[in-house]
């Protein structure tokens, strides 16, 4: 096996080559990932829509996040996420999500919202979790090696059971960096959509996905890009290529409702930026099973994500601490909003026009009581 990686390794190198068979690269990708039994981090980034980004400025009430996240080898994954959405008409605008796995196959959940009571659970099994953890803001969707292997072992019956196969599609340079192309492909059947995922795969540092695609019927639905990787010194006194940064991006519309077949958009719809908080990765500590568990309530090593813990737990307080509370909340905030608004608006105008966006926010101001009421009966 040590042959084959060395004769794989060299192909990265000079970019050319025969076809990679799919025994030949998982052999090689274990052989490389033995060196990094387990991985915990700090991550954070931002996710905006309707291609904000092409703006001078950020939008105010664009979504950003920060999490904790930890992997094994092994099949187990730890992830607590704290998601602010920093829109000004919302009363309560962090939320937090805490995701297990264990044993490749069990998914726990538990999801908080600050006015809506208790944390929602759920408890599921599936083949092959860390491509079922690829959902919004996790660090799955910057860090791709993990999903890879599970593809590549066939977890669970991930790739067979699902009808997937394997395809090599050549060497190409990407940033300047020689990198192995590969697909996993479910062809159409009884009229339904093909499915391809394609990895791009730096075999020169450490096996990294630096690119991803997902594809329904040939249509981009969503990629992986500008994945940056560094090779990092960790505590152990060894260093290991691993991303520090990487960018999600969404194509997709719809899905006709007719035909069944996608409608994407030629640019994104959606972009989520990932970036790893410096000092914050450690590699091969020895991390239990215990440590991937809903219940898990370590130290954080990041000041940032700190912030964002005692943000969500002062909220929280705030939410439970009764209706009073949360109307006055509510009463002050479209006080401002209609302040705000009338004094923008020009005084020439005649008066119904003047005033409409201020009646506007008056409505929306009583809705927003209304619902605090409702939040305050909810909690009696």
């Amino acid at each position: 096996m040590i042959i084959c990686s060395q004769w794989i390794v060299q192909l990265a190198v000079l970019a050319v080559g025969p076809a990679v068979e799919l025994e030949e690269l998982r052999n090689v990708m274990e052989s490389m990932q033995q060196k990094m039994s387990d991985v915990e981090c700090v991550y954070e980034g931002a996710a905006d829509v309707g291609s904000p980004w092409e703006k001078e400025s950020a939008p105010a009430d664009r979504i950003t996040f920060q999490g904790v996240f930890a992997w094994r080898m092994d099949g187990f994954a730890y992830s607590d996420l704290y998601v602010r959405n920093n829109d000004p008409a919302d009363l309560f605008p962090m939320s937090r999500r805490v995701t297990v796995l264990r044993d490749h196959f069990k998914v726990e959940e538990l999801k908080f919202q600050p006015d809506r009571g208790k944390p929602s659970e759920l408890h599921r099994k599936t083949a092959g979790g860390l491509p079922s953890l690829f959902e919004k803001y996790s660090a799955f969707r910057f860090f791709l090696t993990p999903a890879l292997l599970e593809y590549l072992r066939d977890t669970g019956g991930i790739r067979t059971e699902n009808h997937f196969r394997y395809e090599f599609k050549r060497w190409e340079i990407l940033n300047g960096q020689k990198c192995l192309m590969i697909s996993f492909i479910k062809d159409s059947q009884n009229g339904g959509m093909s499915v391809e995922y394609s990895f791009w795969i730096d075999l020169a540092r450490g096996g990294s996905v630096v690119k991803y695609e997902f594809r329904m019927d040939g249509e981009l639905w969503a990629s992986v890009s500008n994945v940056h990787i560094k090779e990092i010194a960790t505590e152990d006194g060894r260093k290991h290529w691993f991303p520090v940064s990487g960018t999600y991006e969404s194509f997709l519309v719809k899905i006709d409702r007719q035909t069944k077949k996608p409608i994407v958009a030629d640019s994104p719809l959606m972009r989520e930026s990932y970036t790893l908080v410096a000092g914050t990765l450690r590699i091969n500590q020895g991390l239990s099973k215990e440590r991937f568990s809903l219940k898990w309530s370590g130290t954080v090593r990041d000041a940032h994500l700190q912030t964002a813990m005692r943000d969500y737990d002062a909220m929280y307080k705030q939410s439970r601490g009764g209706g009073k509370r949360s109307v006055e909340s509510a009463i002050a905030l479209a006080d401002r909003q209609v302040t705000l608004l009338s004094a923008s608006a020009p005084s020439r105008e005649n008066w119904f026009v003047t005033n409409l966006s201020s009646i506007v926010l008056v409505v929306f101001g009583l809705t927003a009581i209304g619902g605090a009421l409702k939040i305050w009966r909810y909690q009696r």
